[in-house]
């Protein structure tokens, strides 16, 4: 039995084989927060297998067959991932990604970070 899908996604990274294209996308979880707004809970990683090549940040719309992969991790354990076969992928736009939580993390740990701007070559101690 085959597992049908639908999904929205931004292309984070292209790998190109002779037999077609994998796009690596994520998929935004969504959920609602106490007083009742949709936030991001986190982020799905989904291989999307198809013909056609996007460029990263690409935002496409995806209907395909969902199947899993089993693979060995760096340490040596065993990992599983998802993967879609893509039927048609469609283009919405472009997204410009900027890694916000990064930012984020250093400014709690230091206040007083500057971020961007020339790199200070002086150690602070």
């Amino acid at each position: 039995m085959t597992i049908k899908v639908e999904f929205m996604g931004v292309v984070k990274g292209v790998r190109e084989f002779e037999w077609g294209t994998v796009h690596n996308v994520a998929h935004s979880q969504r959920k609602k927060d106490e007083q009742g707004n949709w936030v991001t809970a986190g982020y799905d990683y989904i291989d999307v297998i198809c013909p056609e090549k996007y460029t990263e940040g690409d935002l496409i719309t995806v209907v395909g067959r969902l199947t899993t992969k089993r693979y060995e991790k760096r340490d040596g354990s065993q990992g599983m991932g998802l993967q879609v076969r893509a039927d048609t992928v469609t283009k919405s736009g472009t997204v410009e990604y900027t890694d916000k939580r990064n930012e984020a993390a250093v400014m709690e740990t230091w206040p007083t970070a500057k971020i961007g701007g020339e790199l200070e070559l002086e150690a602070p101690f």
